[in-house]
């Protein structure tokens, strides 16, 4: 938390040198749709990571390609997202009212991220049975997932109240409820797993828990705050979503390797267990594939046979952005964060290409984020006087070079202005 909070504050000393210019004008009414999805790796490549995203047949080929180019610890993430939005015709500036309603809207989002050691992977996608006498090491790994509806609105301030020095203004603050529709979190620490060279039994060290969320439409409701400040001319600063949310009646599972258990199980699959570290399993379950979901069953009812319910409170996946935009708008420097598990902070350089009747190209270049680098094209075109569309396509190398760690952005707006 104060990396991000360093990041933000770091990118005010950079452009406080704007100047602002702009003159008095009216917003005028405008709605909006947006729909994003963000997919990123260090640790699968482009061919598995679609197929894990948007679907299709992993073959024993790709699984075998994937593990080639992986580090110790890789990190996974998506984002997907929608918003609806309408803006209301409200001045900007010399505004008789200190705060008016300024928009609406509705939006829909899933994050989900993983940070993982390789032996992680190979156990979840490869099983163990290639590894017969060795250990799998399965610390550090760390998972989450948020699905979340969210109303909100928006509430512009008039000149002398959003102005905070002579360059510096609040031009805008919202306030949104969020649905939360699944929460689920996994964290491992020193944990391991070693199956025995004749595959006979394994011995298994956990320490962690395990949040599988529950079967409720809705698992908790959250609020959050959000504002804009716009630096000079051409810089904008977004906060969006900072809040805390508030899950009750959560299946949660503690696993510890101290703790003792007894046989008092009645399945004829199940052999004496006396300690939590030793797990022994027949050879049947040590199949890859079927051994997998075995394996989880087996976990959960022999190392933790008394589920806890719970109710927690966590902070949102809040979101930072920042923009500069030159005057020409020939070049745009973007940055953007989401507190979520895995992501680093993205970095895009934006530069015009082309300029058509329509509208403009730009080329970019894009560092950070859930992968390393992203190349991208982005159309901002006016097929009509008030209606603008930006298509935002990152990651295009993956289609270029599938085998090759990186991901993909997809981003699509849809902006219409009303007289």
């Amino acid at each position: 938390m104060k990396q991000v909070f360093k990041i933000f504050v770091g990118l005010i000393p950079t452009v406080i040198f704007a100047q602002s210019t702009l003159p008095e004008s009216f917003t005028m009414p405008h709605s909006n749709v947006d729909y994003k999805i963000n997919m990123g790796s260090t640790g699968m490549n482009n061919d598995m990571l679609f197929k894990l995203g948007l679907g299709g047949y992993i073959s024993p080929t790709t699984i075998a390609k994937n593990e080639e180019g992986m580090g110790k610890l890789s990190r996974v993430g998506s984002i997907s997202a929608w918003q609806a939005e309408h803006v209301f015709k409200a001045p900007l500036f010399n505004q008789d009212k200190k705060i008016m309603l300024r928009s609406v809207g509705i939006s829909y989002n899933n994050a989900s991220s993983a940070v993982f050691s390789t032996d992680a992977w190979r156990l979840l996608f490869r099983g163990n049975s290639p590894y017969l006498g060795q250990t799998l090491n399965l610390d550090k790994l760390n998972y989450s997932q948020w699905t979340s509806s969210r109303v909100h609105a928006s509430f512009s301030l008039s000149s002398k109240a959003s102005r905070i020095s002579s360059h510096i203004s609040l031009k805008h603050v919202s306030v949104g409820l969020n649905l939360i529709h699944n929460y689920r979190r996994a964290r491992f620490g020193n944990s391991s797993l070693y199956t025995d060279t004749n595959a006979n039994y394994i011995d298994t060290r956990l320490q962690g828990n395990y949040i599988p969320g529950n079967n409720q439409a809705i698992q908790g409701l959250g609020i959050d705050l959000g504002a804009k400040i716009t630096i000079g001319q051409y810089i904008e600063l977004n906060v969006t979503g900072l809040g805390i949310a508030r899950m009750t009646k959560l299946a949660a599972y503690k696993l510890n390797s101290t703790e003792n258990f007894t046989n008092d199980y009645k399945d004829v699959n199940e052999l004496p267990i006396r300690r939590i570290s030793q797990a022994q399993i027949q050879r049947s379950q040590l199949n890859s594939g079927a051994w997998i979901n075995g394996q989880r069953d087996t976990v959960i009812k022999t190392f933790v046979p008394n589920k806890e319910e719970i109710s927690a409170t966590r902070l949102l996946p809040f979101q930072l952005e920042a923009q500069y935009q030159s005057l020409d708008k020939k070049h745009i420097v973007s940055a953007y964060y989401m507190y979520l598990n895995g992501m680093r902070p993205q970095l895009t350089y934006q530069h015009r290409l082309l300029n058509t009747p329509y509208g403009h190209i730009y080329s970019s270049l894009s560092l950070g984020g859930f992968d390393t680098y992203d190349l991208g094209v982005q159309l901002k075109i006016k097929p009509k006087l008030y209606t603008h569309i930006d298509i935002d396509l990152r990651g295009i190398e993956a289609f270029i070079a599938p085998t090759k760690t990186h991901g993909t952005y997809i981003g699509l707006r849809i902006k219409q202005y009303w007289k």
